[in-house]
């Protein structure tokens, strides 16, 4: 899915000028006349689900391509359409360039920041092996009824045997205290303990 994503970031880099330019001739009729919206359908599928790669690639069921994934929206939707826009609205060869450059832009920092929020992938349970592990959370202990500030704790938990790992402050922390566990081996005794933390 995100392959099909980075490619059409790179048909929106490598467009040219001098190509929008040869479609705008192909596409005005002898008055000058110009349908934009096929020029850029042609261009890159934009804003059609039978043309664009995305749409394609879901058998054009709007709501499950990479932009959902990504973004947790459409590609028109909020923060996404306004690049969205941006080309939806040019009807330049110069603002229908800048355009494409500024969607790939956009393009390339909503994976880049995909990328950062990632989780570590949870592993398998230490004690049985089992790959139905789950993180939970949990208020803090330290909850303050007087304040009402939330803190918030997690815990890797094992569906199969309930083996649970450390309680940790922050997602990343207690997937990777759940991780070092199976480094560290432990569980892995034939003892049936699940008793990690």
């Amino acid at each position: 899915m995100f392959k099909t994503f980075k490619k059409l970031i790179k048909r929106y880099e490598n467009i040219t000028r001098e190509e929008i330019a040869r479609k705008v001739d192909n596409y005005s009729d002898e008055k000058g006349n110009l349908e934009w919206y096929i020029l850029k359908r042609d261009l890159t599928g934009f804003g059609d689900a039978a043309d664009c790669i995305l749409c394609k690639e879901v058998k054009k069921q709007c709501g499950h391509c990479a932009w959902m994934k990504l973004t947790e929206s459409k590609c028109f939707e909020k923060e996404n359409g306004k690049t969205f826009n941006q080309i939806d609205d040019a009807e330049t060869i110069e603002s229908l360039y800048q355009a494409y450059k500024d969607r790939a832009k956009y393009m390339r920092k909503v994976l880049e920041k995909y990328a950062n929020n990632q989780l570590p992938k949870i592993g398998k349970c230490p004690s049985c092996g089992s790959k139905l592990v789950i993180l939970e959370e949990y208020i803090s202990a330290n909850y303050s009824t007087i304040n009402e500030e939330r803190n918030w704790e997690y815990q890797v938990h094992c569906q199969k045997c309930k083996a649970r790992g450390p309680v940790k402050e922050g997602k990343e922390n207690a997937i990777n205290a759940w991780n070092a566990l199976l480094r560290k081996g432990i569980g892995q005794d034939g003892t049936g303990n699940t008793a990690l933390v």
